[in-house]
């Protein structure tokens, strides 16, 4: 139900049901970390303006009191993201290491560069995350990380199996755990 879809209906429909929805909510939580969902469909995120999501982030803001508010947004730039973009404390981006997600975060960096707003992204407030994370893949840690953010590797879940009395078993110790624990703490 806290998707940016329902957000934003609240928001086109109802602006003081959002603001209602989001009190509790504030409430309703532990540790003062939220996490909301991305849109439920691509045109959700199409149909929105640029001053809908200025608005939104004024509500959020005005509204709670979370130290740390997860907000789950598509790679591309546009006006929409570049409002967010502007007005968190930190960037957490995560990636794999196949070719696709190096054109990704390569267009990503060259859209960040065309608009002069490589300020807004740094090893001061960003995080790179690298998903299944394996030795053997075909473009370097540097390639992945244009921004020169901290990153942390996350193993490949599939070379945690280990054959334990005749059935599988994850061993989540070590680099995983580690990897795991870093992320938590960062959040």
């Amino acid at each position: 139900d806290n998707t940016l879809s329902k957000y934003f209906y609240y928001l086109l429909s109802n602006k003081d049901l959002l603001i209602e929805k989001l009190k509790k909510e504030n409430l309703s939580k532990y540790k003062n970390i939220y996490y909301i969902y991305p849109f439920e469909s691509i045109l959700d995120y199409d149909e929105i303006t640029y001053d809908e999501v200025k608005l939104f982030l004024r509500i959020l803001k005005e509204n709670t009191n979370f130290k740390k508010i997860i907000i789950d947004i598509p790679s591309v730039i546009d006006k929409k993201n570049f409002e967010i973009i502007k007005e968190v404390d930190e960037i957490i981006m995560i990636t794999g290491r196949k070719p696709y997600d190096y054109y990704k975060m390569y267009n990503f960096k060259k859209e960040i560069d065309r608009l002069g707003i490589t300020n807004l992204i740094s090893e001061d407030n960003g995080l790179l995350i690298i998903n299944k994370y394996k030795n053997d893949n075909e473009y370097s840690d540097d390639e992945l990380n244009p921004f020169n953010l901290s990153l942390i590797k996350v193993p490949w879940t599939r070379d945690l199996l280990e054959k334990n009395n005749g059935r599988f078993d994850y061993n989540i110790s070590g680099d995983f755990k580690s990897a795991i624990n870093i992320i938590v703490d960062k959040i």
